[in-house]
């Protein structure tokens, strides 16, 4: 499959599309980071690469074909130094994986003594503070919009202490009940930074 590779800022900013890019390779995976990788030349066959000077770490690129959004690790070849080797990791689980849930406790003994304590269940969309979700992204990935969570999971109830990535908190979520996340599904209206939930026991996405 094509893959257009178009080279943006961490604000979705497009800057244009690459050139002179060979070798692309994509692993996809299911519950955890999709890669990326490519060489990319200063010039080749005659043709300049107009952006080569801003393909440098942290940059994203975005893969229309694939919908997805990869963070970006730059080498210069030691000896062609007109040649770039790039790998990328899935944009969302590279945010999340350096954002922490610190000290989220979830149904325990500490969080009933609350007193404004409410059980939590996984997603309850109108009332955040008793969603389990709403309260690991609360303090450092409030940015992140939850779009979808299966009907069939939104009501579980388990209990939980997290002192730890928020993606490692995701990730242990889905292995105690058996869901699919799935990181940066684009809206309508072009925001990226998004969380979907599946359930494993009765529907996988292709």
């Amino acid at each position: 499959e094509t893959a257009t590779l178009i080279l943006s800022k961490k604000n979705g900013e497009h800057i244009g599309v690459l050139s002179n890019a060979t070798q692309i390779r994509h692993k996809a995976n299911l519950n955890s980071y999709d890669e990326i990788s490519f060489t990319v030349y200063k010039e080749l066959n005659g043709k300049k690469n107009l952006h080569w000077d801003d393909i440098v770490d942290f940059r994203i690129i975005y893969v229309p074909e694939w919908k997805k959004r990869f963070e970006l690790h730059v080498e210069i070849n030691e000896v062609e130094t007109n040649v770039k080797t790039v790998t990328g990791v899935s944009l969302c689980e590279e945010e999340l994986s350096h954002l922490y849930a610190h000290g989220v406790e979830i149904n325990t003994e500490k969080d009933i003594d609350r007193k404004d304590y409410t059980p939590s269940v996984l997603y309850d969309e109108k009332n955040p503070k008793a969603s389990m979700l709403n309260r690991i992204i609360a303090d450092e990935a409030s940015h992140y919009k939850i779009i979808h969570v299966d009907t069939s999971i939104k009501n579980i109830q388990r209990t939980f202490s997290f002192d730890d990535t928020i993606y490692d908190a995701f990730m242990e979520i889905a292995k105690e009940i058996h869901c699919l996340f799935i990181f940066g599904k684009e809206t309508d209206d072009g925001y990226f930074r998004t969380i979907s939930v599946y359930d494993l026991e009765s529907y996988c996405p292709v």
